[in-house]
C-alpha cells in the first residue's frame, strides 16, 4: 500500500509564523508555491489509509482503561489468530476504528524483535520450550550447526497419553510453516473415540533416515516417560515411513489408515469415472456429485477391503476388474501390495 501512496502530487504547505519576532503568536498555513494548493488524485475515502491517523487510533487505544492493542494483538496471536481476523474482531467492537491487518503485523513483529532481544529464533524457541517444561530433543548440522530435526511434546498432554497409549497415529502434514519443513504430527486414539496429540516432530525430508530419527526419538520419549509401547501404530501409504517403523518398533502391528486410502481410491476414481454438477445447489451443498459408475466401483472397493477371508477377498478383486479395468490395476499397484496392513 505505501508503494501506491507517491502519485507525484504537488501540492504542498508550510506553517509560517505571522510575525518572525514572534514565535509565540499566531501561525498561517500557507501554500508554497502557485499550483501548490492544487492535489492530482481524489481526496482519501478512508482515514485509514493515512498511517498518521492509524498510529495516533492506537496511542488512543492502549491509554484506554481497557486492554492495549498490543495485549489483545499478543493474547489473540499467541492462540494462532491471523493479522486479519484480529483486525475483524477489532472492527467489530469498534467500527470506527483506524487500524488495518498491516497495523496488526507490524505490531506482531515488534514484539517478535522484543521476544528475541540478542536471542536467533532458534535460541529463543529452545528457551521457551524448556521454559513451559516440554519434553524436546533436537539435532544439528555438525559443521554448519543448521538445524536437521527438532521433536517436542506438549507436558499436559503426558497424563492423557498414559491412559491411552494402545494405538498411535503418524501423519506428516505440509506448508504448515514459514520453512516448509514436513511436520510429522503423532497422535493417539482414546478410550472415548477422540483424537489427542501426542507429539510433534520437523524433518528436513521424508527419507527413511529422517523417519528413523523421529522414530527412534519417540521410541526415547514413551521409555523416558514410563508410556509404554503402543499395541498398534497407523500410518499413511508412505514407504518410507512405514520401513522405519518395522525397523524401530518390529513388534508391534503397523495399519494403513483406512481414511487415507479411502480418501486417495475416491479421488482416482472420480477422475476415471467421474463427477457430475449438482442442479441448483443449496448453500453449503457440493457443486458436484458422484456418478452412478463412482459410487459402483467404490461400494465394490469397501467390500474388496472388508472381505472375510482371503477367497472372498480375490473374488471381489475379479469384480472390481469387471467394473474398471484401469482403477483395479491402480489397487494392485498401489494398495492391495500392502494388502496385510490394510
Amino acid at each position: 500500500m505505501r508503494g501506491s501512496m507517491r502519485t507525484g502530487c504537488p501540492m504542498k504547505i508550510i506553517v509560517r509564523a505571522v510575525s518572525e519576532d514572534d514565535p509565540r503568536g499566531a501561525w498561517l498555513i500557507v501554500h508554497t508555491r502557485n499550483g501548490s494548493q492544487l492535489h492530482n488524485h481524489p481526496p482519501s475515502e478512508d482515514a485509514r489509509v493515512h498511517p498518521d491517523h492509524r498510529r495516533r487510533a492506537a496511542a488512543a487505544t492502549e491509554m484506554a482503561p481497557a486492554a492495549s492493542l498490543q495485549e489483545l494483538v499478543h493474547a489473540q496471536t499467541s492462540v494462532g489468530t491471523s493479522a486479519a481476523a484480529v483486525c475483524a474482531s477489532l472492527l467489530q467492537a469498534d467500527p470506527g476504528t483506524y487500524v488495518i491487518p498491516q497495523d496488526i503485523a507490524n505490531m506482531r513483529n515488534a514484539a517478535r524483535r522484543r521476544e528475541l532481544s540478542a536471542q536467533t529464533v532458534m535460541e529463543a524457541l529452545f528457551a521457551r520450550l524448556e521454559e513451559d517444561g516440554f519434553y524436546y530433543r533436537w539435532e544439528a548440522e555438525p559443521e554448519t550447526q543448521h538445524l536437521l530435526y527438532l521433536f517436542w511434546a506438549h507436558p499436559r498432554t503426558l497424563e492423557l497419553f498414559r491412559r491411552h497409549p494402545e494405538i498411535l497415529g503418524m501423519d506428516c502434514t505440509y506448508k504448515t510453516n514459514k520453512y516448509k519443513l514436513p511436520l510429522l504430527n503423532v497422535i493417539v486414539l482414546t478410550g472415548f473415540n477422540t483424537v489427542l496429540p501426542v507429539a510433534q516432530c520437523w524433518l528436513p525430508r521424508e527419507r527413511e533416515e529422517d523417519y528413523l530419527w523421529a522414530m527412534n526419538t519417540l521410541r526415547t520419549f514413551l521409555i523416558e516417560m514410563d508410556v509404554g509401547i503402543p499395541g498398534l501404530i497407523l500410518t499413511d501409504r508412505e514407504l518410507a515411513a512405514m520401513n522405519a517403523n518395522d525397523t524401530v518398533f518390529p513388534s508391534v502391528p503397523a495399519v494403513i489408515c483406512r481414511w487415507h486410502m479411502n480418501k486417495n481410491v475416491l479421488s482416482k476414481t472420480r477422475q476415471v469415472l467421474g463427477q457430475v454438477p449438482v442442479v441448483n445447489p443449496a448453500p453449503g451443498q457440493p457443486k458436484y456429485e458422484n456418478t452412478w459408475q463412482t459410487d459402483a466401483f467404490m461400494e465394490a472397493f469397501y467390500a474388496t477391503v472388508d472381505a472375510a477371508s482371503e477367497e472372498e477377498f480375490e473374488e471381489k478383486k475379479v469384480n472390481l476388474q469387471k467394473l474398471n479395468r484401469e482403477l483395479s490395476d491402480y489397487l494392485d499397484n498401489h494398495w492391495w501390495k500392502y494388502k496385510t496392513k490394510i
